[in-house]
């Protein structure tokens, strides 16, 4: 596998990752708290901008600022095979140069597929997750953007097929 060719990055920190699991991407980014505003993507020999990773390229993910007001919102979404995530996220300022943002979610999934000798559900996913943006604008040309995140995910086993071998010879 190695070092993958495209950086990624979020709010301009390259969190490309090495893995055995994964080819390419980052095992960093937990998609499901990243709280996009944009995805840029460039292509072609990036190294110079974003480093050594961004031979073939560039994503990057900007997440949202807080708002000059506060605002609130809160999404739901149910679906079939068990498929359940609730999420939120409220916003605003502290005074005339600090500003927050808190976005949270949590998610259960029994899995799409099926054990064929046991008809169990397998692939599913549980977890919860939260992250908090401070942004600090002291002037019109000047400002500090802080991002934290924590998640725990509990993945069950992925499914899986086994082919027989060709024994054809």
């Amino acid at each position: 596998s190695g070092r993958p060719n495209v950086a990624t990055l979020i709010d301009g920190i390259d969190v490309t990752s090495e893995g055995l699991s994964l080819d390419g991407g980052s095992m960093l980014i937990d998609p499901r708290l990243i709280d996009v505003e944009r995805i840029e993507i460039v292509k072609g020999p990036q190294n110079v901008l974003f480093g050594r990773n961004a031979f073939a390229g560039a994503i990057r993910y900007v997440t949202k600022d807080p708002t000059d007001s506060f605002y609130a919102d809160v999404g739901i979404d149910i679906a079939t095979d068990g498929f359940e995530t609730l999420r939120g996220a409220i916003s605003g300022p502290i005074n005339d140069t600090l500003g927050y943002r808190i976005n949270a979610l949590w998610y259960d999934e029994d899995g799409f597929y099926r054990n064929s000798m046991t008809g169990a559900k397998i692939g599913g996913a549980e977890g919860v997750g939260a992250a908090l943006t401070l942004k600090w604008q002291p002037s019109d040309n000047l400002s500090f953007k802080w991002r934290a995140e924590y998640s725990d995910d509990k993945f069950a086993i992925p499914a899986q097929s086994a082919l027989p071998l060709n024994t054809d010879l």
